[in-house]
């Protein structure tokens, strides 16, 4: 518990948001969050948050500092080419490198329309990151894995990969068969280094509740293209984890932290007690987490990658659980607080820590879909919307960005004076 003294009123405060979309960057988020506190002479602890989608590179650089190091990448699905940054933290054995493959994946600079990109979009720009963040001297890769917009089980990002480390053969190829056949050589080539996944979401890549299925829930595309596209991506995954089992020398050649446990890779290693494992089904095609990144996921963890929950793994990169426990109370915050963000967001991953120091804990969100009784069971103590009607995040103009920055400013100021009594 804090060191909060109830003659001064003086609280210990930590905020730690996830963002909530639109210009609402988690730093900008809680900078905001923070306004009404500092006004009053709390003492704030800033700890920007991400749930491994967007914003981890920035939550990390926050909290530990390192070099922001900018690299190019190929366009996606023949656009221009784009930038990226990766984030090299100094270390033991090279320090760590953080990468968010939202930059590669997500159709950015592209003409082409949803269907379009989950139909024939390549992965293959997330091995160029890849290699990048490697090329930074670190021998540990945490890479965010989110929502994008390709989904090809990360056939492009193998087939890149293999092209890039001399692995590829007589002709590059995205065949489930023939990348199978090379995974061992890929695994050599990662010898001794560590890959984190730090999934935004636990979702398979294959089955009814899985990456293919929910491809109908984005604009242009139907339940019978989703049928169409994951069809094509269950036949790859099947070849690709069938020819990586016949392959000599199959098993994994793990990096630090590694497990070596072949096609079970997505299980993971033992990890921080923080991170939440993924269960150990087989095939891995269908297992939890192995849908990140549109199958991206699926590949990396078949080149020997740690999957975990990316709110988690955030968590522990930036030291919350010690943040957390000096404190008096916690903020947290997100876009969309219902179901899916108290199962697997940041709320959640914030919630658990607190409680488990018996601290209240406030969140903050355009949008409120939950209860208190299903906020409790993850240890938020009361929820808020930014306003009681609620503002789109991405306002288009600069009067809208203002308006919501503003408005998250304003209901900040009002739980400061609510809760810092």
């Amino acid at each position: 518990m804090g060191t909060r003294t109830w003659e001064t009123g003086r609280v210990r405060v930590v905020i730690a948001p996830d963002h909530l979309g639109g210009p609402l960057s988690s730093p900008v988020a809680t900078a905001a969050l923070a306004h009404g506190w500092t006004e009053r002479g709390h003492e704030v602890v800033a700890v920007p948050m991400s749930d491994g989608g967007a914003g981890l590179v920035e939550a990390v650089h926050a909290a530990r500092g390192g070099d922001l190091v900018a690299l190019t990448l190929p366009g996606a699905s023949g656009g221009a080419d784009r930038p990226a940054t990766v984030l090299h933290v100094p270390g033991r054995s090279g320090g760590t490198a953080y990468a968010e493959a939202s930059v590669a994946l997500d159709g950015v600079g592209t003409a082409a329309d949803p269907l379009t990109l989950a139909r024939s979009g390549s992965s293959a720009a997330a091995a160029d990151l890849l290699v990048g963040a490697l090329g930074t001297g670190a021998r540990r890769v945490v890479l965010g894995v989110g929502a994008v917009a390709v989904h090809d089980g990360g056939a492009g990002f193998l087939s890149r990969l293999a092209d890039l480390v001399g692995e590829s053969g007589e002709a590059a190829t995205t065949q489930g068969s023939a990348l199978g056949a090379r995974l061992p050589a890929l695994r050599r080539a990662l010898a001794g280094t560590e890959i984190v996944v730090a999934a935004a979401t636990d979702i398979p890549l294959l089955g009814l509740h899985g990456a293919g299925a929910s491809l109908s829930e984005r604009p242009g595309i139907d339940a019978a293209d989703a049928q169409e596209i994951e069809r094509g991506v269950a036949a790859f995954a099947a070849d690709l984890e069938e020819a990586a089992a016949r392959a000599p020398e199959g098993a994994a050649t793990p990096g630090p932290g590694g497990t070596g446990a072949g096609n079970d890779l997505l299980a993971g290693a033992p990890a921080h007690a923080s991170h939440r494992h993924a269960e150990r089904p087989a095939p891995a095609r269908r297992a939890t987490y192995s849908g990140a990144g549109g199958g991206l996921a699926f590949a990396l963890a078949l080149l020997g990658a740690r999957v975990l929950a990316g709110s988690d793994v955030v968590a522990t990169e930036v030291g919350l659980d010690d943040r957390i426990a000096d404190a008096d109370l916690v903020v947290t915050g997100t876009a969309v607080l219902d179901g899916d963000a108290l199962h697997e967001g940041v709320p959640a991953a914030v919630g658990s820590r607190a409680m488990t120091h018996g601290l209240p804990v406030v969140a903050i969100a355009h949008e409120v879909h939950v209860n208190r009784r299903e906020l409790a069971r993850v240890g938020i103590s009361a929820a808020y919307p930014v306003l009681d009607t609620p503002l789109s995040p991405s306002g288009g103009t600069e009067a809208g960005r203002t308006d919501a920055l503003s408005a998250l400013r304003a209901r900040g100021d009002r739980v400061a004076r609510s809760w810092g009594r």
